[in-house]
């Protein structure tokens, strides 16, 4: 496995985090549910198999077709990625780009009133990036929601509190995921509301974008080595 600047892995899981809220806000703004995490869409299905007024067919569908999307897009990203630590010999770059392609496709679907297929592709997308996180100096890196990231922080901020030696990395890389994702649901909401542009439209060309030119880079520095082999 090859080694890669601290740096480089940290800007890479900032421009996934942003791209991920951007979308995420695009379908509660406009489908009334999440597709970047799961809590409260699980909680939200319990409510409507409890209400005493009936189950909201409607509200309940979105939300399983959240979670069924979700699950197989992370299902689908373990099957592919299978490996615990990061290593970016990995396909990661073409795998974003596919993240890219089914924003646009959801996108698409939200266009022509298929909500249902919209939401599923969107939460597939959303699982199969979340599934790429991998242990990085001991920590996970989870790219789609900021719960963990949350927790990362106070449990850094408690031991700090109680006298323990802490590397300011730790408090320093969830703190700086958390302010991306902040800023990323921020500028879906100002596309959604603002931009002529569909929000996902824009989110999924940088992925594609982004993906495609790691992808590239990676086969480029794999047939240089081929080459200077032979």
């Amino acid at each position: 496995m090859n080694t890669y600047p601290p740096n480089l892995i940290l800007f890479g899981g900032c421009l996934l985090i942003f791209g991920a809220a951007c979308a995420n806000v695009v379908f509660i703004l406009q489908a009334g549910v999440s597709i970047g995490h799961i809590t409260g869409d699980i909680s939200r299905i319990g409510i409507g198999l409890s209400a005493p007024d009936g189950i909201h067919t409607a509200d309940l569908l979105k939300v399983a077709a959240a979670l069924l999307g979700f699950t197989i897009g992370a299902t689908t990203s373990g099957f592919l990625i299978h490996h615990p630590t990061l290593d970016l010999e990995r396909p990661y770059g073409w795998m974003i780009a596919v993240v890219g392609v089914l924003l646009l496709c959801s996108n698409i679907l939200l266009a022509r009133a298929l909500l249902l297929y919209a939401i599923v592709v969107a939460a597939f997308a959303c699982g199969l990036q979340n599934a790429l996180a991998t242990r990085y100096r001991g920590m996970v890196l989870r790219t789609t929601h900021v719960t963990g990231l949350i927790t990362d922080i106070g449990v850094t901020l408690g031991m700090i509190l109680r006298g323990h030696q802490i590397d300011r990395w730790k408090l320093l890389v969830p703190s700086v995921f958390t302010c991306f994702f902040l800023m990323g649901a921020i500028c879906g909401g100002i596309l959604h509301y603002q931009a002529p542009v569909s929000p996902l439209n824009v989110v999924g060309i940088g992925y594609i974008i982004c993906g495609t030119t790691r992808g590239l880079f990676r086969l480029f520095t794999q047939l240089r080595k081929v080459v200077s082999f032979l």
